[in-house]
């Protein structure tokens, strides 16, 4: 098991250099741009059968200007850069910094897949079925309804009151840093309200005590179990998720 993540280390991407994790006092401006990132190619479909390079769907398929300015504010962010812009030579283009760094359809997809590692997120799944598609949706959505209503400033403030950080100290911290901390702390209290509930004899057998320090889900599908119902059946099998 790498420590990269929990120490706030860089992941290093071939072609393209050290890629750093996003620290909570950018969210707000990478979160802003991020949507870029959610594109995926079953998003961007062509029809025709030779594999198109997901970053030539977007610049050269969609042909917006905000979404290259998101990919370079992006670029900027992971690799502690100033001036990302895009270039050509008269053949290929490319995205290219100060320090000459290039980043190109080739590299794209690699960088993509560890920005979304590194920072926890989840890119929707878009599945063939149409009515599929729509009961997923609706099963997030109820998801997202049953659960706590916390926000990343939520997450900031508990750790702030329960540890006696700093808001400047936390502001250093990387996306991963703070939600592994912020579910620690969930553990802990959870641990500590079931062992009261456990040395009740009443209601002890009904109490399962899990260790404060079990191993945290960071990485748990969201999309997990939304078609447990047929979860194996034929009709699971049919309407896979591309």
């Amino acid at each position: 098991m790498s420590m990269a993540d929990i120490l706030g280390m860089p992941t290093y991407v071939d072609g393209v250099g050290d890629v750093h994790p996003i620290k909570v006092k950018d969210w707000d401006l990478f979160e802003k741009n991020a949507n870029v990132l959610l594109l995926t190619k079953n998003h961007l479909p062509l029809n025709i059968e030779e594999d198109i390079p997901l970053l030539d769907r977007i610049v050269i398929g969609i042909r917006d200007e905000e979404l290259v300015d998101s990919l370079c504010t992006i670029f900027n962010l992971v690799l502690k850069s100033n001036e990302f812009r895009i270039d050509t030579d008269g053949k290929d283009y490319f995205f290219i910094n100060e320090n000459n760094q290039i980043i190109t359809n080739k590299t794209y997809e690699e960088l993509r897949r560890v920005i979304l590692r590194q920072n926890i997120i989840f890119e929707p799944k878009v599945y063939k079925d149409k009515l599929l598609q729509q009961w997923a949706e609706k099963v997030l959505e109820h998801r997202n309804k049953e659960a706590a209503n916390i926000t990343m400033e939520d997450m900031i403030t508990t750790i702030a009151v329960l540890s006696g950080k700093h808001y400047w100290d936390i502001a250093e911290y990387t996306i991963y840093q703070l939600k592994s901390e912020f579910q620690r702390i969930n553990k802990i209290k959870q641990y500590e309200t079931t062992s009261i509930l456990y040395a009740n004899p009443y209601a002890a057998a009904d109490v399962k005590l899990e260790h404060f320090a079990e191993c945290l889900e960071l990485y748990e599908d969201p999309y997990k179990g939304v078609f447990k119902s047929t979860e194996g059946s034929n009709i699971s099998k049919a309407f896979k998720a591309n």
